[in-house]
């Protein structure tokens, strides 16, 4: 056990490694369920319980952490667990802006229809907004603050620590994304209460995790590429605002609207694919916590 803040991780086994991410996993998991509440995912007291619940989380995992982690040695360079954990001022304000700008970029296509519909520029189509909740309501603190902190905290930067040790930089990008994706079936499990279709139950929850195990490697990689939380912070928060691009609207626009979205889409996706390492390139945010 590491007796104080500095520490670093050594590899005891890869399979302890995956059994402590799963531990942290079910710990996350099993809070949004041990208030024992029966109502609505969405009711405000299940909200406020789940908040809680994940904060108390957040705080447990460092510590769970400490507790796997070995003291720095002196011929190893100072490691505080904060730095492991993404937490530094080093490339800070980069860390914020780049691989934010690298997302909007992505989703250059979903984000013109956003603006032709705000704008209602010649739609056919109704305006669909990005949040329509109350910027103060639980929903969105939930939605946009709430989650993607504690699930970026929980899933990469204090799983990654521990994989990367032993599994090396490249299996924990895509290995790390697999518990995430694993850990949103609970959302079949409220369907499923609320009797939905079993079968709209196993396509919603293969296209979610199909999708969050992709956004998964993705924050998985800025996460080691910068060395920072606070980037893959806010493009998680930034695509549960864009939600899954609406492919099936393109044409819903007239003529050349649709064609030049359709262009964007194009665009976006083959330049977020030139800049993704460029942009991620770790000398940018003076990191060298995972040893690039």
């Amino acid at each position: 056990m590491a007796a104080t803040m500095e520490v670093t991780f050594e590899c005891q086994s890869e399979m302890n490694s995956v059994i402590y991410c799963l531990l942290l996993a079910i710990m996350y998991v099993g809070s949004l369920y041990v208030c024992g509440i029966q109502l609505p995912r969405d009711h405000p007291k299940t909200v406020t319980r789940r908040i809680a619940a994940v904060t108390i989380v957040c705080v447990i995992a460092p510590i769970f952490l400490l507790f796997i982690g070995q003291p720095t040695g002196q011929d190893q360079p100072v490691r505080w667990l904060w730095h492991w954990l993404g937490i530094r001022w080093e490339g800070f304000f980069l860390a914020a802006t780049l691989p934010l700008l690298l997302t909007m970029i992505l989703f250059l296509g979903p984000l013109s229809m956003a603006i032709v519909d705000l704008y209602q520029v010649d739609s056919l189509v109704s305006p669909r907004m990005w949040c329509e909740e109350d910027f103060c309501s639980l929903i969105f603190l939930r939605n946009f603050i709430v989650a993607p902190i504690s699930e970026e905290f929980i899933f990469r930067a204090c799983m990654l620590p521990l994989l990367v040790p032993c599994l090396g930089i490249t299996k924990s990008i895509f290995i790390c994304p697999l518990l995430f994706g694993v850990a949103h079936a609970h959302h079949a499990i409220e369907r499923f209460r609320s009797q939905e279709q079993l079968l709209n139950i196993l396509f919603s929850f293969i296209f979610q995790f199909t999708y969050t195990t992709i956004f998964g490697t993705f924050c998985a990689f800025i996460f080691l590429r910068t060395g920072h939380l606070i980037g893959i912070l806010l493009c998680h928060s930034f695509c549960n605002m864009m939600g899954f691009p609406a492919f099936h609207q393109i044409f819903s626009y007239r003529r050349p609207i649709s064609a030049i979205i359709s262009i964007l889409f194009v665009v976006g996706l083959a330049s977020f694919i030139y800049l993704l390492f460029p942009l991620s390139d770790p000398s940018l945010y003076n990191n060298d916590i995972y040893h690039f």
